[in-house]
């Protein structure tokens, strides 16, 4: 989020403000503090500015991020959209415990095996009318789906756990 020369100089105050609070002091609110004489509060003001451009520098980071992630194919932002507005919006309890239930401990599904954990929710949630009705699923093209992402994403946003592979060796026994 670009700022804007009044937003950042609105910020600017509003940060070394808070920053001679900290350090004790407190100044009328009509006072500019860029305007200050005074080292402490010329301090403050320089501080304001350190972290204006250090929460800039991170926001920039992050876009960067951001453009990697746009390399995941259509049809994966569209499932993985799906998947969070149907969290956002239904019965967590209920989904998390069937993907849990009927797709991770049935198949015993290991973290390694993300990719079925996405295509095989997708499959189960898709073949309930009653879902389906309430929360159309958009048209895909399962063959470009990166599921290993999607089973990521639902992984971490249902908060569903794996199998061990150590559990899996010692029910073997």
């Amino acid at each position: 989020m670009e700022l804007g020369c009044f937003q950042k100089d609105v910020l600017i105050e509003k940060l070394a403000k808070k920053f001679y609070a900290i350090l004790g002091y407190v100044v009328r609110d009509d006072y500019k503090m860029q305007n200050a004489t005074h080292p402490a509060e010329r301090a403050c003001v320089a501080m304001a500015l350190f972290a204006i451009q250090e929460f800039e520098s991170i926001e920039d980071e992050c876009s960067d991020e951001e453009v990697e992630d746009e390399s995941e194919t259509d049809s994966t932002k569209k499932v993985i959209t799906w998947f969070r507005d149907f969290w956002k919006f239904s019965d967590r309890e209920q989904i998390k415990g069937r993907v849990q239930d009927y797709i991770i401990s049935l198949n015993y599904l290991t973290e390694t095996e993300s990719d079925k954990l996405g295509k095989w929710t997708w499959e189960d949630f898709s073949s309930f009318k009653k879902i389906t009705k309430k929360y159309p699923m958009p048209e895909v093209a399962e063959a470009q789906v990166d599921w290993k992402k999607v089973g990521t994403f639902i992984h971490e946003l249902f908060g569903v756990s794996f199998y061990e592979d150590e559990e899996l060796e010692e029910d073997e026994d």
